[in-house]
Parts: C-alpha cells; sequence; structure tokens
C-alpha cells in the first residue's frame, strides 16, 4: 500500500525534520566510515539514529554543476514522505554551503541488507549474511519475489502517482536494495527530479 506523508517540515521519523545539518549526518554515520555501495551519483553510507538506534542509509551527493541549487529543495520536497513497499523512502535531506562547497545528502529511512548486484554476484563492499552463505537465496521463489516487487514498485511510479509519473531513467542491480528478508525496494528515485534526464543517461552509459 502506497502512502505519502507530511513534507513540510516533518518526515516519517517524528524526531527529525526534514532538512538536516551536514553536521547531523556527518556524526550519525561516524564521519561517513561505513560505505554501503557507490554509484556514479555519490556514496551510501549506513547510519544509525541517536534516538531510536534505528539504522538507515545517507547518500553524499558528489559535487556536480547539473543539480541546479536554487531548484534542489523544491523537488526534493515534492518526493520526501513518498511511502511504497518496494521505494526507497527519502525523508530528509541536507543542502548546506560550508566553505567553498555546497554539501547536498539525501537520507533514506531504510538501512539495506545489500543491493542486488551484490546479492548475485557476491561484490559487497562487506560480507553480508546473504553473500557469506554457501548458497546464497536465489531459488526461484526469492527470485519471483524480487521481480514482483520490482515490477510493483515500477506500477507505483508510472501509475499511480495521482497523475504525476516519475521515471526512473537509471534502474540497475546496484539500485535495487534488498531488505533481510529479501524484500527489493528501488533506490534512486530522487535523481529523477533534482538531476536532468539527459544528464542521467549519460552517466548510465
Amino acid at each position: 500500500m502506497a502512502t505519502r506523508g507530511e513534507t513540510e517540515g516533518s518526515s516519517s521519523s517524528p524526531e527529525l525534520s526534514t532538512k538536516l545539518s551536514f553536521e547531523f549526518l556527518e556524526d550519525i554515520t561516524n564521519n561517513f566510515s561505513q560505505i554501503f555501495c557507490e554509484d556514479s551519483y555519490g556514496t551510501v553510507y549506513k547510519g544509525t539514529l541517536p534516538d531510536s538506534n534505528k539504522e538507515i542509509a545517507v547518500k553524499k551527493l558528489k559535487q556536480k554543476e547539473e543539480i541546479a541549487p536554487d531548484n534542489f529543495e523544491n523537488q526534493l520536497q515534492s518526493i520526501v514522505g513518498l511511502k511504497h513497499e518496494n521505494i526507497v523512502e527519502v525523508f530528509g535531506f541536507c543542502n548546506e554551503t560550508l566553505q567553498n562547497s555546497t554539501e547536498r545528502l539525501l537520507c533514506y529511512g531504510f538501512s539495506p541488507s545489500e543491493n542486488l548486484e551484490q546479492h548475485l554476484f557476491d561484490t559487497g563492499t562487506e560480507e553480508t549474511e546473504h553473500s557469506s552463505s554457501t548458497e546464497p537465496s536465489t531459488n526461484w521463489d526469492t527470485c519471483f519475489k524480487i521481480i514482483k516487487g520490482i515490477c510493483q514498485g515500477l506500477l507505483f511510479l508510472h501509475k499511480q502517482l495521482d497523475n504525476n509519473p516519475i521515471t526512473h531513467m537509471d534502474l540497475n542491480l546496484k539500485n535495487i536494495w534488498l531488505d533481510k528478508a529479501m524484500v527489493p525496494k528501488i533506490a534512486n528515485v530522487e535523481l529523477s527530479k533534482i538531476i536532468s534526464q539527459e544528464q542521467i543517461r549519460k552517466e548510465s552509459w
């Protein structure tokens, strides 16, 4: 079931505001020390919220000129709080100028066990419960569960967003995150909002 949470100054995590400071995200990721994965747009780190000990993910975007500074927050507000079982939820972001650079980070309300590339090809940055198994869960039931979940997530983005569909533009194995129950969640949906489609095509190819 898909729902959209509040997007003005609140999020699905009641103890946090939508706009977060760089210092706070640096702190909860232990100075960006635990890398989950990297892609053309940035690096995803694992973090832990201080009050609830909930594990989350934080993406530190690379410095890219094509991310329009004035449009960054406005575009993200339209996707913050977007909820679906098979979509990685963005619940907060950082857009902070420090000295001569602007730090842009995205905060996700979910800490993945691994992504689909790591699961299939054992390419994780660290050993996971699944990748260390002698027989990874690639049986038909698990494969069907992953495929069905991806399709459900795409159907939601394309058909069920109240006349405001989102085209992902960069769906790949790294952007399918898996939780411990092997439920797939599509990541990087927000890139279609904050980065031009032309630039996404260039980076993807």
